[in-house]
């Protein structure tokens, strides 16, 4: 029988230079969090290794957290246009550097030989891949959903994540029945998430259905849909003491 697990709330941290991470840095701490997420693709200069070590080192450093390492490309919903190649050339050289962070998140459908090649890359140098897809358009149909979990699971991720659009309530039921079919299939963290206020009720609940994490916002958020970190946590304590 399943049993309710609280997610972990990860935060997103975006800003566009090193004043704006140390205000970030400042407001999350007043907050409450899990894990954070660099969001590099926010960076004005998002190519600059040296100023993405330093940035990744000052959030480690202040918020002593597990980190996520995230260039969200412009196809999936992020700030900037990079191809296949030079995705790989940054993540690649970001490992060579050391860079502060445990996870480095990979587009799944950004290129077969290139996820495959930072996969290997990344165990190789001691850090763990969360492999991703994001669809700010729709919801596939459950088939494709799953599908591509299974996809991601044998191309050798460490953490599958999806998250879509919905157009409608349905649309938000079958991401989370597919989480559950893949967390009963899947030997690995599964975190998925409908988008938008129509889907927060899956940032909110989805655990229920095995979601790992959930995101939750302070004060940009790098999705819609996303919930104050503080309110995120009480709500996410509530539903917690009335399962048990």
């Amino acid at each position: 029988m399943f049993k309710y697990k609280k997610p972990l709330i990860c935060i997103p941290v975006v800003a566009e230079d090193e004043d704006g991470i140390n205000k970030n840095i400042e407001e999350i701490k007043k907050s409450y969090f899990d894990i954070i997420e660099f969001r590099i693709d926010y960076l004005k200069e998002c190519f600059d290794i040296n100023k993405i070590k330093k940035y990744a080192r000052i959030i480690k450093e202040n918020l002593n957290a597990s980190v996520i390492l995230t260039f969200r490309t412009k196809m999936e919903g992020g700030e900037k246009e990079i191809t296949p190649s030079e995705y790989e050339k940054l993540l690649k050289n970001l490992m060579d550097e050391k860079v502060d962070a445990d996870t480095i998140d990979v587009e799944a459908k950004i290129d077969e030989d290139v996820v495959k090649n930072l996969i290997d890359y990344a165990h190789a140098n001691g850090y763990k891949i969360i492999l991703s897809n994001h669809n700010f358009a729709k919801t596939p149909a459950g088939n494709e959903i799953i599908s591509l979990m299974h996809y991601m699971d044998d191309l050798g991720g460490d953490i599958i994540k999806t998250a879509y659009m919905p157009n409608d309530f349905d649309d938000v039921l079958r991401v989370m029945s597919c989480t559950k079919k893949a967390c009963d299939e899947i030997d690995k963290p599964i975190v998925s998430m409908s988008m938008s206020e129509l889907g927060m009720i899956s940032r909110i609940n989805g655990e229920l259905f095995g979601s790992y994490i959930t995101f939750g916002s302070v004060m940009k958020a790098s999705a819609p849909g996303q919930v104050d970190a503080l309110k995120l946590k009480s709500i996410l304590e509530g539903i917690d003491k009335a399962c048990k």
